[in-house]
């Protein structure tokens, strides 16, 4: 199985937290890609981490600005219940309600 993730900048902590994710822990292959076309064509799962979608066959989540910026910058922390517990980063109106990558990079690294 491969994990293809579609983001317009497929930066070093995107690629640190999806590669530690799905390589670490899942054990599956994760490719990154900033070309629509390609993202479109890719086989298996495609998971879209921008803000728009771009093909009907992916999982899109938004994201949030953490895993797009270049400094340490201080990050306001909202807690908010879920179905499942509770979270943060939350992304309202999209179909999963917070950005579990820039979460998991936040919390993994010790960002704080």
């Amino acid at each position: 199985m491969n994990v293809t993730i579609y983001a317009n900048d497929c930066t070093q902590r995107l690629q640190y937290i999806c590669s530690f994710i799905f390589g670490d822990l899942v054990g599956v292959e994760c490719d990154f890609s900033n070309t629509p076309g390609e993202f479109k064509n890719a086989e298996g799962i495609k998971i879209n981490y921008s803000n728009s979608p771009v093909c009907e066959e992916e999982f899109h989540l938004l994201p949030v600005d953490l895993l797009f910026q270049k400094n340490i910058l201080p990050q306001i922390i909202e807690c908010f219940e879920t179905a499942n517990g509770k979270a943060f980063f939350k992304t309202p109106n999209a179909a999963f309600p917070f950005d579990i990558f820039a979460a998991s990079f936040y919390l993994l690294s010790r960002y704080e």
